[in-house]
């Protein structure tokens, strides 16, 4: 296909986000549940298209980027059909301008020390700060739900991401005169809101420092939509992009990174400060393009050197061709996937993949750590993790209001806390239909297969229910493959890459949870998704029973009980991201990456058996 076809396709694409991010303003579930999958298999027709299309040389015209009906930005384009407006740009100027500025920059961060100086007695650390906030610039990523259009979101987004480390380190002496360095570089307003978000954090002190990164940065996002913070962000940034000082921070801190991650993509950010997106409507579209046709210079694809695949007997080949887009949301399509459930081991045909009966051992993933030997009956897990759009359903039929559907100590937590939603609902990054939901308690998670289990009484075979894994199923799930031998990774040997599973935070350029099924080439032997990774999952068993007794569940928690958690998450180092990584929380605590999904299994010995099981 021509140019002219991919220049549609992405204007189509950015309509339809566009419609998407205003239907999340709306909070429309259902709505944006059916938009996403023409979104998704846009994004995949683009992907595959520009893969195809000969590269432009740079000293014509690059990229197409659509502005809508009315814009007045336009400098060559046509009309086509919905009345969009497809915009090319004569880029050559605006790279050899980003050229100019990243080769300053370099030369400044060769000129300076690494560090900036201590500031002496009381005056103001303003380089500290500058330090911080261009190392935090430099590993900026566009957020969710794409790159496919530079909006309001995004320029928050970067805003926000340049001063979350003011507000979360060094977390226990952030000194008194850090507060009065944006008052001098920004204004008052915006100094306020950092100790506004900073004391927001204080709440919750033994949180890890990613999540406490990543709420701050949900806060700021949010609250940066005032017009009050403009002129001291607008100060901010111009400070830091175009006077020596702060072009000084950044060389230094583009130096640190390109030394430290030598195959990192480039910094986004700073084609938007070189071309002045503040100030200018068509330096952000330029930006944009430049951007994009940097980065994708910036890492060559190297021939012969495709990810080294996982063995066989653990990557089962229709993982790969599995539509992620087809996960059950209404009953009748969880109904219809119940049916669909095969006997066969490696060969799912929908979204429950089984895993056989048989004795394994359980535990024992460290030198000297106790191990068990425990009889699982063959059950089947969940192809990936519970989504957002599939917690939706639960909350439009009711689910906080029914006390059927909660355990005694979920119900009193939930009537205590008034909570109407998951912790991270409403925050922007974490509410994409087919991202797994987070933000979730075990009394709530809970609630959910209890909620799920009667509405598909009639279609489940008798002593089946929904519900979450033992320990014991979710490790046998991850671990096992198909000639019964354990592995450390769902995939086999073959050691972690963020090809196979979501992890490491910003280093990976994850800075919320991704789609689910994102790694095809992470797939455990039984075909299941997300195993390790995106999204820590929440079991039903004991944290202390492990692991003589991981294969047994309990409904009895309370808030002073602990809750085994699996598989770290999509902020977490590559330590907690194995089938041996296990932690615990309390059925009442939330976390940004805790997640959770289900199994169709037999009802397991429990202290005491839910009216509803």
């Amino acid at each position: 296909m021509s140019a002219v076809a991919l220049a549609r396709l992405r204007a189509e694409l950015a309509a339809l986000e566009a419609q998407f991010m205003a239907i999340q303003e709306q909070d429309l579930p259902d709505a944006m549940a059916s938009l996403w999958p023409r979104i998704d298999a846009l994004r995949q027709a683009v992907t595959a298209l520009e893969r195809s299309t000969p590269a432009v040389p740079p000293s014509t015209q690059i990229g197409a980027i659509n502005i809508g009906p009315g814009a007045s930005l336009a400098q060559t384009g046509a009309l086509v059909a919905g009345d969009q407006y497809i915009t090319t740009y004569t880029t050559h100027h605006y790279r050899q301008q980003v050229e100019a500025y990243v080769a300053l920059l370099q030369q400044l961060g060769a000129e300076s020390p690494d560090h900036p100086v201590e500031a002496p007695g009381d005056t103001l650390p303003t380089d500290q700060v500058r330090h911080l906030m261009a190392a935090a610039l430099m590993a900026w990523e566009p957020p969710l739900p794409g790159e496919a259009s530079f909006d309001l979101m995004t320029q928050r987004s970067m805003v926000a991401s340049m001063l979350v480390p003011l507000v979360t380190w060094p977390y226990q002496r952030l000194p008194f005169l850090w507060s009065l360095v944006p008052i001098h570089l920004g204004s008052p307003a915006l100094a306020e809101l950092m100790m506004t978000v900073r004391k927001t954090c204080a709440r919750a002190p033994l949180l890890p420092q990613r999540e406490r990164e990543a709420q701050a940065l949900d806060h700021l996002i949010e609250a940066l939509a005032h017009p009050r913070y403009a002129d001291g962000v607008r100060k901010l940034l111009t400070h830091l992009a175009y006077t020596p000082e702060g072009r000084r921070a950044l060389g230094v801190a583009l130096a640190q990174r390109q030394r430290q991650h030598p195959e990192a993509p480039f910094p986004p950010a700073l084609a938007f400060l070189a071309v002045g997106f503040l100030t200018s409507a068509t330096g952000a579209g330029v930006a944009l393009v430049v951007y994009h046709a940097l980065r994708s210079a910036a890492k060559p694809p190297s021939p012969g050197r495709d990810p080294e695949p996982a063995s066989d007997a653990a990557r089962p080949g229709d993982a790969a061709r599995w539509d992620p887009t087809m996960i059950p949301v209404s009953t009748a399509a969880w109904r219809t996937e119940i049916q669909r459930r095969t006997t066969v081991f490696g060969a799912p045909e929908g979204y429950f993949c089984v895993v056989r009966a048989g004795t394994y051992r359980i535990g024992g993933w460290e030198p000297g750590a106790a191990s068990a030997k425990l009889a699982v009956p063959a059950f089947w897990m969940a192809r990936v993790p519970i989504t957002v759009a599939q917690f939706a359903a639960f909350m439009e039929a009711g689910g906080y209001r029914t006390p059927d559907w909660w355990t005694r100590a979920g119900w009193q937590w939930r009537q205590r806390s008034k909570r109407t939603e998951p912790y991270s609902w409403d925050q922007p990054g974490y509410r994409a239909p087919t991202q797994p939901v987070v933000g979730i308690v075990w009394y709530e998670a809970r609630a959910y297969c209890t909620w799920l289990t009667a509405a598909l009484r009639s279609s489940l075979p008798d002593g089946l229910a929904v519900r979450l894994p033992t320990e014991a199923e979710w490790e046998v799930a991850a671990a096992y493959d198909a000639d019964g031998r354990r592995h450390p990774f769902p995939w086999g040997e073959a050691p972690l890459t963020p090809e196979r599973a979501v992890y490491g935070g910003d280093a990976h350029g994850h800075a919320h949870p991704a789609r689910v099924g994102s790694c095809p080439t992470g797939a455990a032997a039984c075909g299941a998704l997300d195993l390790v990774g995106n999204a820590w999952e929440l079991t039903t068993s004991a944290y202390d029973d492990y692991p003589a007794q991981a294969n047994r569940g309990t409904e009895r928690f309370t808030d002073k009980d602990s809750v085994p958690w699996r598989g770290g998450s999509w902020f977490q180092n590559r330590t907690n991201v194995r089938c041996g990584a296990r932690y615990w929380i309390r059925p009442n605590h939330w976390s940004g990456g805790q997640g959770f999904r289900v199994v169709a299994a037999p009802l397991v010995r429990t202290d005491v058996l839910n009216s509803v099981f």
